[in-house]
C-alpha cells in the first residue's frame, strides 16, 4: 500500500511539474506575441504617419495651386464672382421672400411669396450669377412646393 501511495505522490508531482512547465511555456509565448504585436503596431503607426505627411504635403500644394489659380475670383464652380462684387439687392430680396414663403403659414402666402422669390431670383441670376440669387430661387421653389402640398392636404 505504501508503494502505491508513493507512486501516486510521484504522479501528482510529475503532473504539477508538467503543469508548471506548460504555464511557463504559455507565458513565454504570450510575451513573444505581445512583443510581436507591439512591433507590428509601431510599424503600422510609422507607416500611417509617413503617409499622413505625404497627404498633408499634397493638400498644401493643391491649396497653394488653387490660391494661385483663382487669385482674382472666389466662389464655387459656376458661381464665380469678382472679389469686389457686392451681393445684388434683388438677390437679397429673393432670399428674404423665399424665407418668408417657407416660414409663413397658409398656402396662399406661401404661393405668392414663393412665386415672387422665384421671379426675383431668376432676374438676379440673369443679371449676375451669384450664389445668393440661386439660394433665393431655390427657397422660392421650396415655398411654392410647400404651398401646393398645403393646398392638396
Amino acid at each position: 500500500m505504501a508503494d502505491l501511495e508513493n507512486k501516486a505522490k510521484e504522479a501528482v508531482e510529475q503532473t504539477k511539474d508538467l503543469a508548471r512547465a506548460a504555464v511557463d511555456d504559455v507565458k513565454g509565448e504570450a510575451d513573444q506575441l505581445k512583443t510581436d504585436a507591439k512591433g507590428y503596431a509601431q510599424g503600422a503607426l510609422e507607416d500611417v504617419k509617413s503617409e499622413g505627411k505625404e497627404v498633408i504635403e499634397e493638400l498644401k500644394a493643391a491649396v497653394k495651386k488653387e490660391t494661385l489659380d483663382s487669385s482674382s475670383t472666389v466662389g464655387g464652380a459656376g458661381y464665380r464672382e469678382k472679389e469686389g462684387d457686392k451681393p445684388n439687392g434683388i438677390a437679397i430680396a429673393s432670399v428674404a421672400f423665399g424665407l418668408l414663403a417657407i416660414l409663413l403659414k397658409g398656402w396662399v402666402f406661401k404661393c405668392v411669396l414663393g412665386v415672387v422669390s422665384l421671379v426675383l431670383g431668376a432676374k438676379a441670376r440673369k443679371e449676375k450669377q451669384t450664389m445668393l440669387a440661386t439660394v433665393g430661387f431655390c427657397l422660392g421653389a421650396v415655398g411654392v412646393i410647400l404651398a401646393l402640398i398645403g393646398l392638396i392636404f
